[in-house]
């Protein structure tokens, strides 16, 4: 099953977490090729590159005065892709862990950052805030939690780019990052969305987010006896309704 991203599906996070602790053993995570990864990403965007696919460009061409906060921005290069367009907006800010935002405030003292503690506690100012987040709530340990703290806040949109997708329902899996296994949510799309627009927000876009993966590696949830193909990632787009 090496060449398979995905391996055994829980019904929840802590059964996941028991099953990758097992195969972590004696190892770690691989953080220096994450950083590199990151460091890559902020190099293109600083060319004027989008090192991923992403949708708050289409905003930003018919809305002004914007407060942006990218929730796991890692390096930063989100902001740095839109201020190389010359994009402007009123605030930028990155939440991301501790270590990162230490590591990278060593690369780009530029940045704007607050940690996740911090951010749930941040009060938005303005009617004009947008939550972003790239690949990132896959890895959040009580998706359905987190959700219902941040939508309690003051946004004008929600961005969710790269949304893993299971037509059935959520489960939760274990992800194989060069060799070391991470918890991993794969939402059920409907039930996601129903729950941000249960505060308010309209869904004003879905589209499918192209992931790319190294050929010879499947983007399939290996199991004992079968394997199951998760459906296309997506990028959802939410407005607070007026």
């Amino acid at each position: 099953m090496s060449n398979y991203i995905f391996q055994e599906s829980f019904p929840t996070y802590e059964r996941a977490l028991e099953f990758c602790t097992g195969k972590n053993l004696n190892k770690s995570f691989p953080a220096e090729i994450w950083k590199a990864r990151q460091l890559e990403f902020l190099r293109k965007a600083e060319l004027g590159f989008s090192p991923r696919v992403e949708s708050i460009t289409k905003i930003l061409e018919s809305e002004k005065d914007l407060s942006i906060v990218d929730f796991g921005g890692g390096s930063g290069w989100l902001f740095k892709y839109l201020e190389t367009l010359g994009f402007k907006s009123n605030c930028l800010m990155i939440v991301e862990t501790d270590e990162s935002i230490s590591w990278f405030r060593e690369k780009d003292s530029d940045c704007f950052w607050m940690t996740n503690n911090a951010f749930v506690h941040y009060q938005l100012t303005g009617d004009k805030n947008v939550f972003y987040s790239n690949s990132c709530i896959q890895y959040l340990d009580d998706p359905e939690v987190f959700f219902e703290e941040i939508l309690m806040k003051s946004w004008s949109y929600l961005i969710l780019e790269d949304v893993p997708n299971l037509e059935t329902q959520d489960c939760w899996t274990c992800q194989n990052y060069y060799g070391y296994m991470s918890p991993y949510h794969f939402f059920k799309k409907d039930n996601l969305i129903s729950l941000i627009e249960s505060y308010g927000f309209e869904l004003t876009q879905e589209s499918n987010y192209e992931s790319i993966y190294p050929a010879d590696w499947k983007y399939l949830i290996a199991e004992k006896n079968t394997v199951t193909e998760p459906g296309i990632a997506r990028t959802l787009v939410f407005r607070r309704q007026k």
